[in-house]
């Protein structure tokens, strides 16, 4: 018979809730299932399934407790009135708390100035939930919306204030603690959860001691979860628990063969400048191939995939065109539309089931030896990329997901054409040139059957290497205006500024409202160019005036995507079983009298911060959903690019190691925390919903997905798609396109966040100019 403790947290679409859980998790030692406000009836979750638990946890979320679309179940768990009625032990945080005082008599308003991310201190008089901790503590607020006790003599309230905040736009204490003066109800209006907050493990403590104390007083005693399949019927039914895509090793992995390598010592060069001179001399040999090229920290590998007529495989999905079939295809090649065999998983399962076999033939070949070259079957020493599926993700293509916001119908980008661009848009890379900046080493590496070291192929392309390594100076120009005639104009269509500062309002406004913490609003420039001009050229200006960690080139079917993104979204290695985050929010630009020690000040206000630190929490959320040891490891430090200065935050976990296919991989910790949330905002999922409206439901397309490698060796790194031009085939190959846009908080000026979008939009814009 099962005698663990079981406590039930109810979350209602927040993205912090999972924080929260691994708190309660550490703390209490009990199991945690986590379930959304409106999963099960209330009726059916009161009878049905609270006598599993030993008590409840209300988390977070958007919105108003006295909103029914926003409660979901909340107000009926604290009618509770008895044992015998279900009552139990609940603690509500933020609108788990505002809804306690809601239905206990009380108000909920808004707050003056709304506090999101904010640090406060809060005071306490050291008894009950706040007992052991001595005088007041900081920890974190993220609300617009606050409860508020009645005042009047002949009132008999049931909430008895335990803590509150001096807030310097009221003429009164807020209520931050409070607990029902008969039931045993406890809420924290700030949250306890957050990186920055501090005694929240004190405070849960406390609450589960009083719990248990409660429990046993009252003879409450908790049903064994051995008594029938109510239990892991809710658990199997309604808990919050991503899926693991299928890995299916249905190829035969003697289809896969050997790495072969050969090494050349890089001259004293820069690594990113020698993958230009690389990629010149394949472009005039009309070698079509995609680059990944690291100009700056955290990189250490460039990878040029060499695009095989007829050989290369490409694999496709659209969201609005045919999105139960993945098309695939040979580069340059016909291609064919598969129907997409589990509806469920889609694309993402597609794609697992791809990689799997792949993975399952090379999970040996990473050589962890630097010393150590041209072992059998090993990949060069430190190498994370050895071939695999290279390419784009858009912001929307997750949409298929069930954690992502529902399905809604968005604006063509390309009006009256019937085949957009692709959402998923990959390549399988069999042969590439790897430039090691560590080791100042280039590798040619192949997994063709054909390609021994001995073999043409490989001869010619040292050659080609040593030869290209060996040119002059390369001639860049600085911008592409060189590629056209003295009277021929380039076209700039930016957003409007005046309807861009509205929308600014209006996402305040939203905030106000308790609708969101943060909400990342973009505009989209569109450029058009009096010729076409080659992606590579593109490339080549944007790397020499931007010059960024993930630079990259991905000249694929459908679309073109020249990046400069300072920001990794997520890497994860299977090897060590490590995933890493680093989220950028927060940037100043470079000027001759902007110093670093300048910037720092700057972007180390309550503004910048509080955005950063939602973000944090945020991606902690998304983590706790699928890995071990969540873990900070970088909060809000100053980095310094070419021409801006960012601040930037380390989030990581690790993937367990459980042994069976019902274990996260890092693919699936890719897919599940899409899209970026320092491209959304917090809540993620509400606040994709208000980003539509407020961007007139325009797709955002390739900015703001992510772009990167899935490596054979089950390794990965993807980038945030910002400071990167794109381009839609289907426009016309003369047209391009570049999105910017910002963090909006409570805190956010609306002429400085328009100047924060110009400087971002100029980092790439100036490629063109």
């Amino acid at each position: 018979m099962s005698t663990n403790n079981r406590i039930l947290l109810i979350d209602s679409y927040d993205s912090f809730t999972l924080n929260l859980a691994a708190l309660i998790r550490r703390v209490t030692g009990a199991e945690v299932v986590t379930i959304h406000n409106d999963s099960v009836a209330p009726d059916i979750l009161i009878s049905k399934y609270l006598p599993f638990f030993d008590a409840v946890v209300i988390g977070p979320g958007p919105g108003h407790p006295a909103n029914p679309a926003d409660a979901g179940v909340l107000p009926y768990m604290w009618k509770l009135s008895d044992v015998d009625s279900g009552l139990l032990p609940i603690f509500g945080v933020c609108l788990g708390f505002q809804s306690l005082v809601l239905a206990a008599g009380g108000d909920v308003v808004r707050l003056p100035e709304p506090k999101h991310g904010q640090v406060a201190m809060i005071e306490h008089d050291g008894n009950d939930i706040f007992t052991g901790i001595e005088g007041p503590f900081e920890s974190v607020r993220y609300h617009s919306l606050h409860g508020k006790l009645l005042q009047a003599d002949d009132c008999d309230n049931t909430i008895e204030p335990l803590a509150w905040t001096d807030d310097p736009h009221t003429t009164y204490k807020v209520l931050m603690a409070g607990k029902h003066t008969q039931k045993p109800f406890w809420g924290v209006q700030y949250h306890p959860e957050s990186i920055c907050s501090t005694h929240g493990d004190t405070v849960i403590k406390n609450f589960w001691e009083q719990a248990k104390e409660w429990s046993a007083a009252n003879g409450r005693r908790t049903k064994s979860t051995d008594s029938g399949n109510d239990y892991q019927e809710l658990n199997n039914l309604y808990s919050i628990k991503p899926q693991a895509f299928p890995k299916e090793i249905n190829q035969v992995q003697n289809n896969f063969y050997d790495i072969a390598y050969t090494s050349l010592d890089l001259p004293s060069i820069p690594m990113d400048y020698a993958a230009v001179l690389i990629g010149e001399a394949l472009h005039k040999n009309n070698q079509d191939f995609t680059l990944l090229n690291s100009a700056a920290f955290p990189g250490r590998w460039g990878v040029i995939g060499l695009l095989e007529d007829n050989e290369t495989v490409c694999i496709k999905h659209y969201n609005e065109y045919f999105p139960e079939y993945v098309f695939l295809s040979k580069w340059n090649g016909s291609e064919q539309k598969i129907k997409l065999s589990d509806t469920k998983t889609g694309i993402w399962g597609f794609l697992s089931n791809y990689m799997a076999p792949k993975v399952q033939k090379y999970k040996d070949a990473i050589n962890v030896d630097d010393n150590c070259e041209n072992i059998p079957g090993k990949a060069p020493p430190g190498a994370t990329f050895c071939g695999g599926l290279t390419g784009y993700l858009s912001y929307e293509a997750p949409q298929d997901l069930e954690s992502y916001p529902s399905r809604a119908t968005l604006e063509p980008i390309v009006k009256g054409d019937n085949r957009p661009y692709p959402d998923v848009n990959l390549v399988d890379i069999e042969r590439m040139i790897l430039l090691d900046s560590a080791e100042k080493r280039a590798y040619v590496l192949s997994l063709k059957e054909r390609d021994g070291v001995k073999s043409p192929w490989f001869k010619e392309t040292e050659e080609l290497i040593r030869v290209a390594l060996t040119q002059e100076t390369l001639n860049i120009p600085d911008t592409c205006a060189a590629y056209f005639g003295p009277q021929e104009t380039v076209s700039v269509q930016m957003p409007d500024k005046e309807k861009y500062i509205n929308r600014i309002l209006e996402a305040q406004e939203e905030l106000r409202a308790g609708n969101s913490y943060e909400l990342c609003m973009t505009g989209q420039t569109t450029i058009t160019l009096p010729k076409a001009v080659h992606p590579w050229d593109l490339y080549k200006v944007l790397y020499k005036r931007n010059p960024a960690p993930y630079s990259c080139l991905m000249d694929l079917p459908g679309a073109t995507l020249v990046g400069s993104s300072p920001e990794r979204f997520m890497s994860w290695s299977a090897r060590t079983g490590r995933c890493e985050f680093r989220p950028i929010k927060g940037t100043v630009k470079k000027s001759d009298s902007m110093t670093y020690e300048k910037a720092s000040a700057i972007l180390n206000t309550p503004k910048e911060r509080g955005e950063n630190l939602m973000i944090v929490d945020l991606i902690r959320h998304d983590l706790n959903a699928l890995l071990d040891a969540v873990r900070v490891e970088k909060l809000m430090g100053v980095e310094e690019y070419k021409t801006v200065y960012q601040l930037v935050s380390v989030i990581c976990g690790d993937l367990a190691d459980k042994g069976d296919d019902s274990a996260y991989s890092g693919f699936d910790v890719l897919i599940h925390s899409l899209p970026p949330g320092s491209m959304t905002g917090a809540p993620k999922i509400r606040s994709v919903e208000i980003l539509r409206d407020l961007e007139d439901r325009m797709p955002r397309g390739i900015y703001s997905g992510v772009s990167g490698y899935w490596s054979v060796l089950d390794e990965g790194d993807w980038s945030v798609v910002i400071r990167s031009a794109f381009q839609y085939k289907g426009e016309g190959e003369n047209v391009w396109r570049i999105g910017a846009g910002g963090a909006i908080t409570i805190l956010s000026d609306p002429e400085d966040e328009w100047h924060e979008m110009s400087i971002k939009l100029e980092s790439a814009l100036q490629a063109f100019e």
